[in-house]
């Protein structure tokens, strides 16, 4: 079953491109206000930048909703790995977007629908700033959704029923939490259909249904920022249920894959920039079944790019020492870092 893993992700890389994926100009139009978002210091605009293949509206397209790292405190949507993915989606024939968030210096304003699950949820902390700008996250990332469901016209050309968010880091957490959190929180949350983890992490394993979204993992085997461990213990939760998923692991990488992205040969026949492209084009556009490689070992140093079965075995995750047993009882806090890391 591993062998038969190593051939579908060789035939699902890079070399497909160029054959099957077109290879549109695209065009951007910036600044767009997608929602008003409450602040300490009331209103503030929240913008995208809209992506689209530079050519006529004639079936409605595809759209990836793209989110920006920095631990919540700090990003934009200028930021380059969110720039990057947008273009290529654009290029492959899908619109796509890229969002500002509240962060934690806009001192967010939570709804009362984020309170209420804030007061209901055992394993967060309520009053720490990066968890209310984590739910802020959440809610800006449904406006924005909301936001593409309501445009009709021509200029954006958008299917509101072939959506995917995909995000890094704390982009991550929060795309995570759009497609698998956010309908049992809020109203009118429009589904998404593929999603997209590098480096992120979920709010809660629980909140993970049988028939929910196909997922796309990428993670830093020694990323201790946002652990490894819980994202093998998603993976977990993903079999159970029987979801469609892949696992890109990463070997000896920590925290900051943006290099890894960066390297043109990663996988068989390209990079991981292209992989994660067409894996938003087979969701969105080509509407086949949805892939499921399952788990899979990339060392980013090796010459062979063919992830061998040999390396392909998970690391059980950390015993937890007799210091963080006798903390497990204190108030938890919220992403980044462990989603039931003691304060």
């Amino acid at each position: 079953q591993l062998d038969q893993a190593e051939i579908s992700l060789e035939k699902a890389s890079a070399s497909n491109l160029a054959t099957e994926m077109p290879n549109y100009s695209f065009v951007k139009y910036k600044d767009i206000v997608y929602a008003q978002s409450k602040t300490a210091k009331g209103s503030k605009n929240m913008l995208l930048d809209f992506y689209a293949p530079d050519t006529s509206c004639g079936e409605k397209r595809p759209t990836m909703i793209f989110i920006h790292g920095g631990g919540f405190q700090n990003g934009s949507k200028g930021n380059s790995l969110q720039r990057t993915q947008a273009e290529l989606a654009a290029q492959a024939g899908l619109n796509a977007i890229a969002i500002n968030y509240r962060l934690v210096g806009d001192k967010p304003e939570l709804s009362k629908e984020s309170k209420a699950f804030l007061q209901s949820a055992p394993y967060v902390d309520s009053r720490d700033p990066q968890t209310q700008a984590a739910l802020a996250a959440m809610e800006d990332a449904v406006a924005a959704a909301q936001w593409l469901s309501q445009q009709t016209s021509d200029k954006y050309c958008i299917d509101a029923t072939r959506l995917g968010a995909s995000g890094y880091s704390a982009g991550a957490i929060t795309a995570l939490n759009l497609t698998y959190a956010a309908q049992d929180i809020y109203k009118n949350v429009p589904s998404m259909q593929v999603v997209a983890s590098i480096s992120g992490q979920l709010i809660d394993n629980s909140v993970l249904q049988k028939g929910d979204t196909p997922a796309l993992i990428i993670h830093g085997d020694q990323d201790n920022f946002v652990p490894y461990a819980d994202m093998l213990s998603t993976e977990d939760r993903l079999i159970e249920l029987k979801v469609p998923y892949t696992f890109l692991s990463l070997e000896g990488v920590d925290h900051g894959v943006i290099p890894a992205f960066q390297q043109d040969k990663i996988l068989n026949n390209g990079s991981l920039r292209e992989f994660t492209t067409e894996y938003y084009y087979r969701h969105l556009v080509k509407n086949g079944n949805p892939q499921n490689f399952g788990f899979l070992s990339i060392d980013p140093k090796a010459k062979n790019k063919t992830p061998a079965p040999s390396t392909m075995q998970k690391q059980p995750a950390p015993a937890p020492n007799k210091e963080d047993q006798a903390k497990e009882n204190k108030p938890k806090k919220f992403l980044p870092g462990k989603s039931v890391v003691p304060v």
